[in-house]
């Protein structure tokens, strides 16, 4: 298969140059066309939110930040289910949402 090609490049070579140039202008098209994005647009369905509480026990944390902010997300509609983790100084919720549903819009 390669003898043939190379049998033909050098049997024409205009042909041969042709379509190379036409292979580079394709590649070039391409490059132009192709949406290129620094922070492409995809969603995982999932809502994490931390809240930093210096110098609170895990305990403190879950009652005054962890408790309050999971009541408030149950009334959030397309909420699938509600994760939270109290430890000292920090509280992490993670919230999934049913799938479809718009993250931003959550």
């Amino acid at each position: 298969m390669i003898h043939a090609l190379v049998r033909l490049a050098v049997r024409n070579p205009v042909a041969a140059n042709l379509a190379v140039l036409a292979l580079f202008l394709a590649g070039v098209g391409y490059y132009l066309t192709t949406p290129r994005e620094v922070f492409p647009d995809f969603s995982l369905g999932t809502i994490e939110v931390q809240v930093a509480f210096p110098g609170a026990s895990p305990e403190d944390v879950e009652r005054l930040v962890t408790d309050p902010i999971e009541e408030a997300l149950v009334e959030v509609p397309d909420i699938d289910e509600i994760r939270s983790s109290s430890q000292e100084h920090l509280a992490r919720i993670e919230m999934t949402l049913i799938r479809g549903a718009d993250v931003d819009e959550a």
